[in-house]
């Protein structure tokens, strides 16, 4: 579960963050909360991958830009911008995003986010 904690008052945001707010859930030791203290828009733009805070109508352009899209099987060119986005995204205290982009490259199987493939391993 992905949320912004600008949508909410600050103790709904503390109860998300620190999974209190999934308390008694079916679901609670599989539910990780993944935020970003403030809006993804600040977040990038304090990572650098926009050069701007982004206007609602900037949004699904600057998105499709730092977002990989992939509707072929995954390639290995996706997975080098995933990791661009996570080396980004590294050390930005305002969201634990990079857990939620770490857990999706290990669900590849033999990828690692931070080990890189030679260029002979992706062929």
């Amino acid at each position: 579960m992905i949320m912004d904690t600008d949508d909410c008052d600050e103790r709904t945001k503390e109860m998300y963050i620190s999974g209190e707010l999934f308390k008694g859930h079916p679901l609670e030791e599989y539910i990780v909360p993944i935020y970003n203290i403030g809006t993804l828009e600040n977040v990038l733009y304090k990572a650098g991958l926009t050069p701007q805070r982004l206007s609602s109508s900037d949004k699904g352009e600057y998105y499709k830009k730092i977002f990989p899209i992939n509707t072929q099987p995954m390639s290995y060119k996706t997975i080098d911008q995933v990791r661009a986005f996570a080396q980004s995204i590294k050390g930005i205290k305002e969201t634990n995003l990079l857990e939620f982009v770490e857990y999706c490259i290990q669900q590849l199987p033999g990828e690692t986010l931070w080990v890189e493939r030679s260029e002979y391993d992706k062929k």
